[in-house]
């Protein structure tokens, strides 16, 4: 199997080191981004298997972010991923056009099985 590559989009240093560490040690490349544009950019950089996207974000906010990369025809496919703290619903952030979402903190358990749903099928999975 590839090495899987996930680009992580969160303002805060310490969620993105935490989250980063727990995906670095199940063998997932992580590529980081500290706001919404950046997010963009090596998204469509790094075509990466998934994208873990704050919406809270400077620049640009997480669910524009996520329609850009949705709009693009190269990354229209790969499925992000709300990682949020705001108290919207799964069903809302799905209507919103995330193919996942998880709330933060979450446990890394939890992380890790969203993760591996969504990028060994492809489902959309909600936490």
């Amino acid at each position: 199997m590839k090495n899987r590559v996930v680009v992580l989009v969160d303002d805060s240093a310490d969620v993105r080191s935490s989250v980063a560490e727990v995906l670095r040690a199940e063998g997932f490349t992580v590529i980081e981004a500290a706001d919404g544009r950046e997010g963009v950019e090596r998204t469509r950089a790094a075509m990466p298997d998934l994208v873990l996207m704050d919406l809270s974000l400077p620049v640009l906010d997480g669910a524009a972010a996520m329609r850009i990369i949705k709009s693009f025809v190269p990354t229209r496919g790969i499925p992000v991923v709300a990682l949020t703290g705001l108290s919207l619903s799964p069903s809302d952030l799905h209507a919103l056009g995330f193919d996942a979402s998880l709330r933060k903190p979450c446990s890394p358990h939890v992380l890790l099985e969203c993760v591996a749903a969504v990028v060994s099928t492809g489902r959309r999975a909600r936490r």
